[in-house]
C-alpha cells in the first residue's frame, strides 16, 4: 500500500510593493454588491488601459494580516473620476475611510502535483484556492498517495492568467547533506527566510544559485581536496584514434597512465609539433605523452592498438540540480556561512554579511589546512563546526574580527 503524502504548501501573497495604491474617501458597508462602488481618493493607476487592457481586475482593501482585509474585482473602464465599480462582488467587511485600496494582479493561487521532479503538472483539488489576505502568505495542505513534488502559480480568475511557477515543493524527506539542509541551516543564520514569490529577490532559485556560487567559490581557493580524488579505469585506447574521453566529473587532471606506463605531460601545442606535418599524424605506437585539447585526452604517439587508461584525477563537485543534491560534507559548515553571508546582503543586512563572511572564509581556512597539513610546527587551531540545523555557534563568540 502506498504511503501517504502529507506536505504544507506555503506560498507567500503576491507582492505589493510597486501596485498602484490609492484609499477610501467614504465607509464602505459590508454586504454590499451588484454596482457597488468604492469612492476612493484618485484613480490614477486604475484605468482600463492601466491593466493590459482587461474587462476586469482585482484590488485588495486593506492590508496583508488584516483581519478584515479582502479582494474584490472591479470593472476596468477609462473614466477619470474617483469612483471603483465592483461586478457583483459582496463586499464581506465593513471598511472605514483612509482604508488602502491596492491593484492586486492575481486573487486566487493554484496548486500542482508532480510525480517526479520536473514531471507533468497535474491540478490538485480544489483547483484554485482564493489568496488568504488575513495572512502573508496562502497555505494549502495536499494529503494523498500520488504526487511528492509540487508548485504552485498565482491567478487571476476573472481574465485567466496564471504567473509563472513557484520553485519546486518536495514531500519528501531530505538528507542532512542535502542543499535543502544548507540552504535552510543559511537562512536560519541570516535571520531572515525564503520567499515562495517569484518576484522576490530571495527565492529558492536564487539560493539554489548562491549555494552553486558557494562551491565555486571554495574550488577557487582549493582544487585538490581529497576525498574529490578519484580513478577512472573504464577506457582503453583505439587504433589510430589519437584521443581518450575525460571523465564527466573531471575538474583536475593528476597523470595518466596508459599499458601500466605513466605518461608524461605535454602543452597542445607541443603536442601539435609532434604529430602533425601539414594535417596528417606521422606517429602511431605504444602512447607516452598526454595533452588536453578540445576536451578531451590526446595522446602521443597516437594508439596502434587497444591500451588500458588508467586516469587520475580531482572530480568536480556536483551542479546543484535541485534541492536533493547531496554536498559533499567537509563543504557543508563552510557553504552555511557563505549562503548566510550572501542572504543577509541580499536582503540589506550588510553588517550580517560581512560577518557570516569573515566566518566562512575562517572555516574554509580551517579545512584547506586540514585537507591540506598544517604549514607551521603543531596543530592547526581548532574551529568548533556545529550541527548545521543550531543557532549561533561559539565559532561566532570567539573569533576576532579585524
Amino acid at each position: 500500500m502506498a504511503q501517504t503524502t502529507r506536505v504544507k504548501i506555503e506560498i507567500a501573497n503576491p507582492p505589493l510593493d510597486n501596485n498602484q495604491r490609492t484609499y477610501l474617501s467614504t465607509d464602505l458597508a459590508a454586504g454590499a454588491g451588484d454596482t457597488t462602488s468604492l469612492i476612493i481618493l484618485s484613480k490614477e493607476g486604475f484605468l482600463g488601459n492601466d491593466h493590459r487592457d482587461d474587462t476586469y481586475f482585482y484590488v485588495l482593501i486593506g492590508e496583508y494580516g488584516w483581519e478584515k482585509s479582502e479582494i474584490v474585482r472591479i470593472i476596468a473602464n477609462d473614466t477619470v473620476d474617483t469612483i471603483l465599480n465592483t461586478t457583483g462582488d459582496t463586499i464581506k467587511y465593513a471598511h472605514s475611510t483612509s482604508e488602502p485600496v491596492t491593484f492586486i494582479p492575481y486573487n486566487q493561487i493554484k496548486y500542482y502535483g508532480m510525480t517526479s521532479t520536473g514531471g507533468t503538472k497535474v491540478a490538485l483539488s480544489p483547483a484554485e484556492l482564493a489568496i488568504d489576505t488575513t495572512q502573508q502568505s496562502t497555505t494549502f495542505i495536499y494529503e494523498g498517495t500520488d504526487y511528492i513534488f509540487f508548485v504552485a502559480t498565482y491567478y487571476d480568475e476573472a481574465n485567466t492568467t496564471e504567473s509563472q511557477d513557484t520553485d519546486e515543493i518536495t514531500g519528501t524527506s531530505f538528507a542532512s547533506s542535502s542543499a535543502k539542509r544548507v540552504i535552510d541551516a543559511a537562512v536560519k543564520k541570516a535571520l531572515t527566510n525564503i520567499d515562495e514569490n517569484p518576484d522576490s529577490n530571495l527565492t529558492w532559485q536564487i539560493a539554489k544559485e548562491t549555494l552553486q556560487d558557494g562551491i565555486e567559490e571554495i574550488l577557487a581557493r582549493k582544487r585538490k581536496w581529497s576525498f574529490l580524488h578519484e580513478v577512472d579505469t573504464s577506457q582503453t585506447t583505439t587504433a589510430d584514434i589519437a584521443y581518450v574521453s575525460l571523465p564527466s566529473d573531471e575538474v583536475q587532471i593528476q597523470f595518466v597512465v596508459v599499458n601500466n606506463r605513466k605518461c608524461n605531460w605535454i602543452s597542445p601545442l607541443e603536442y601539435q609539433k609532434h604529430v602533425y606535418s601539414g594535417t596528417t599524424p606521422t606517429s602511431t605506437s605504444e602512447p607516452t605523452n598526454w595533452t588536453l585539447r578540445d576536451d578531451k585526452i590526446y595522446l602521443y604517439p597516437t594508439p596502434n592498438g587497444a591500451y588500458a587508461v588508467i586516469i587520475d584525477y580531482h572530480e568536480n563537485v556536483a551542479t546543484i540540480s535541485d534541492l536533493n543534491t547531496t554536498m559533499k560534507r567537509p563543504f557543508i559548515i563552510p557553504l552555511i556561512y557563505y549562503c548566510a553571508a550572501q542572504f543577509s546582503f541580499i536582503k540589506g543586512n550588510d553588517k550580517r554579511g560581512d560577518k557570516m563572511y569573515s566566518l566562512f572564509r575562517a572555516v574554509l581556512e580551517q579545512q584547506v589546512e586540514e585537507y591540506s597539513g598544517p604549514v607551521q610546527s603543531g596543530d592547526a587551531e581548532q574551529v568548533e563546526q556545529t550541527s548545521i540545523y543550531s543557532g549561533e555557534s561559539s565559532l561566532e563568540e570567539e573569533l576576532i574580527y579585524e
